[in-house]
């Protein structure tokens, strides 16, 4: 909950007043004390100077702990704010991430379009609440595949590699082909940038 809510704020304050609630008690008991030992009974000088110091101590204590609230509550709010700026950089890395792979497995390979059509879409993009990237009401992998099958999405893709004829196809030449299945997004990324597929 960010501290900066109605709730937050209020939590707080009820969680100062009930720590300092017994140390504002025990002052007023001791102050009516002194008030009524004033008002008409000998009173005591030791008594009176007992009296005073406690009042005088309780008067500290509770400065302290107000202040001790106060330090806590400004604290909370600054773990707060930076827990927002992380996780707004991991949200934004993860949309990033995920909207690079979803790209390349749609066809767009060009390092230059890729990063036309990525800023296109990164401004829809969000994180959804299962934590997963969307666009719009959709996952980000299902709304770019639907995106790859328009006219504006062929402008953007590379043909397919062609392995008739005696060609090796997008196996580089050496036969072999790389199983892209296993790798992480980044992986897939930088194989992608590399081999331009």
């Amino acid at each position: 909950m960010p501290l900066s809510t109605p709730e937050a704020k209020e939590a707080l304050k009820a969680a100062v007043e009930e720590a300092t609630s017994s140390l504002v008690s025990k002052n007023k008991e001791l102050l009516a004390e002194l008030k009524d030992a004033r008002k008409g009974r000998t009173i005591d000088p030791a008594e009176l100077e007992k009296l005073e110091v406690q009042v005088d101590s309780l008067k500290a204590e509770l400065s302290a702990s107000q202040k001790q609230a106060k330090d806590s509550i400004k604290n909370l709010e600054m773990t707060s704010k930076q827990l927002q700026d992380v996780t707004e950089r991991g949200n934004k890395a993860t949309i990033d991430t995920d909207l690079t792979s979803a790209l390349i497995g749609a066809g767009v390979k060009d390092e230059h379009y890729l990063t036309a059509v990525k800023a296109l879409f990164s401004g829809q993009a969000k994180i959804g609440e299962d934590g997963k990237p969307v666009i719009g009401d959709k996952p980000l992998s299902e709304a770019i595949k639907e995106w790859s099958i328009t006219d504006a999405a062929k402008h953007f893709q590379s043909a397919p590699d062609n392995s008739g004829g005696g060609s090796n196809g997008n196996t580089g030449g050496g036969g072999q082909s790389i199983d892209t299945s296993k790798m992480t997004p980044a992986q897939k990324l930088e194989y992608g940038l590399k081999t331009g597929l």
